[in-house]
């Protein structure tokens, strides 16, 4: 046999080990992109960090897949995909959910000079305010929401979130409707931006907890993958990290 043909046996081999390693990655999908729990143009962010962070000791090496949030579900149903990130039990049948992961608050955030602590305790209360709120916020945070920012003297969303907390620092609107974490993630940013006055980025804001909280999990097809993140998430939790991983972005637990 000739050198020639040993070459081609040689990448012939290696493409078949590259091949089973590719196969043998553990493929994680991701469709929740909002700083900062998925920076996707960074490959970071607090649930990226965690994932990384709780799988860590996994012997497949770990691929997080950036994709849309119809075809995250395609490919986790039909067993593309190893796991998701940001589910609830029982949107997907055939996997096993993690203990909850984060909690996600959504707020409504006013300034404390105008809109101090216990200013605002039901949702009617919002028709007296300038709301700037996320983007289908009204289909999310439903009914008795909608119907009450209809009756308010300017109501707005936003699929840009910075926006929210840039107007709400001018003091543009009275509130923004935000998660607690997006933000205090934001906040944090503008303040280190230096291009907010002092007395804006120095003021003091109140979160009003009118809604109730959501509990987001983690999901993976193999039961073994789901019960050792959950070890290494509880050791993560009882050893501070995952309190440190929150504190990069600006926020706490």
């Amino acid at each position: 046999m000739t050198t020639r043909h040993w070459f081609h046996i040689a990448l012939l081999a290696l493409g078949c080990l590259l091949d089973n390693a590719a196969q043998a990655a553990l493929r994680i999908g991701v469709s929740f992109a909002i700083p900062p729990y998925v920076i996707a143009d960074e490959d970071r962010g607090i649930e990226i960090e965690l994932l990384r962070a709780a799988l860590v000791d996994s012997p497949e090496p770990l691929q997080v897949l950036y994709l849309p949030l119809a075809r995250s579900f395609q490919m986790l149903e039909s067993g593309e995909l190893d796991g998701m990130l940001n589910l609830r039990p029982g949107m997907v049948d055939g996997v096993h959910y993690s203990q909850p992961v984060l909690t996600f608050r959504n707020m409504v955030i006013t300034s404390e000079t105008r809109w101090p602590a216990g200013s605002l305790q039901r949702l009617t209360d919002l028709r007296q305010l300038k709301i700037l709120a996320f983007q289908r916020a009204r289909e999310i945070l439903g009914r008795d929401f909608t119907s009450a920012v209809a009756a308010a003297p300017y109501y707005a969303e936003t699929a840009k979130q910075s926006l929210q907390v840039r107007q709400l620092l001018r003091g543009r609107i009275d509130a923004v409707v935000m998660e607690r974490r997006i933000f205090d993630y934001y906040l944090h940013d503008a303040a280190s931006s230096g291009q907010y006055l002092s007395h804006e980025v120095n003021q003091r804001f109140v979160k009003h907890d009118l809604f109730p909280p959501t509990d987001y999990c983690f999901a993976f097809r193999s039961q073994s993958i789901r019960d050792r993140f959950n070890r290494n998430l509880a050791r993560l939790r009882a050893n501070g990290e995952f309190a440190r991983i929150l504190a990069r972005y600006g926020v706490s637990e």
